[in-house]
């Protein structure tokens, strides 16, 4: 196998696994955020004075941002803190929010694009959920730790939150595996020279650094499917009375 070869399924499957990562359930998010808004009035803002006021289009309102701490368009409901928005996905006695944030994403496509190289860098946004306890409280990071001491009265959001504990610990024991399987395909690759691979390292690198790679693919899925249960205790815990 030459490395011509080597380098396209490289940067096939590199490319693949970056575009898994980086997508999201848009219309999910959609009906979310429009299950979550306020009944009335249906588009409005509202000011630190607590002052509700009404909108009928948003292109033709002018206000300053800084004045705000929630408004409502068709989309739905969002808070405004420090001039940030974090759009509301699920209301109730904790409130579930997401905010846009930037971060930067290199990765490897092989030896086709403007980079020589074939490393590539370029700026992304994601969404990072975040919660409150009421919309005059802060709003708070959700993760595991930040999450847990709002539920620990709740029985059925604790035994969620268990269910979440230990599928985490399985997916730290699948991702170190992985990480071994594709450090191994990588040893094989460098040892000697890369246009005279044996037929051994060459397919021994793409058996263990591809294999390793599609697994660390498929469980990226299960992190994002088993970070859902904290949604799901939320959602418990506000069902509960």
């Amino acid at each position: 196998m030459n490395t011509a070869k080597i380098n396209f399924l490289f940067g096939f499957f590199f490319l693949s696994f970056y575009l898994i990562i980086t997508s999201c359930g848009t219309a999910r998010l959609n009906e979310m955020r429009l299950a979550a808004k306020e009944e009335s009035p249906p588009m409005f803002v509202q000011n630190t004075e607590k002052e509700i006021i009404p909108v009928t289009d948003f292109k033709k309102f002018k206000f300053n941002s800084d004045s705000l701490t929630a408004k409502q368009d068709k989309y739905g409901y969002s808070r405004i803190v420090d001039n940030y928005e974090y759009m509301r996905t699920i209301k109730g006695r904790i409130n579930l929010y997401l905010k846009f944030s930037s971060y930067t994403s290199t990765y490897y496509t092989g030896n086709y694009g403007l980079d020589a190289s074939g490393w590539h860098s370029s700026t992304k946004t994601r969404l990072d959920p975040y919660f409150d306890i009421g919309a005059d409280q802060p709003v708070v990071l959700l993760n595991r730790q930040n999450l847990g001491p709002y539920l620990k009265d709740c029985s059925p959001c604790k035994a969620v939150l268990k269910d979440y504990d230990q599928t985490r610990k399985h997916l730290q024991t699948w991702k170190y595996i992985n990480w071994a399987s594709m450090g191994t395909g990588l040893a094989l690759g460098l040892i000697g020279d890369p246009k005279e691979l044996s037929d051994f390292q060459a397919y021994g690198f793409v058996t263990f650094l591809f294999g390793g790679v599609i697994s660390e693919v498929y469980r990226l899925t299960r992190v994002s499917k088993n970070e859902k249960k904290l949604e799901h205790a939320i959602m418990v815990y506000n069902q509960m009375r």
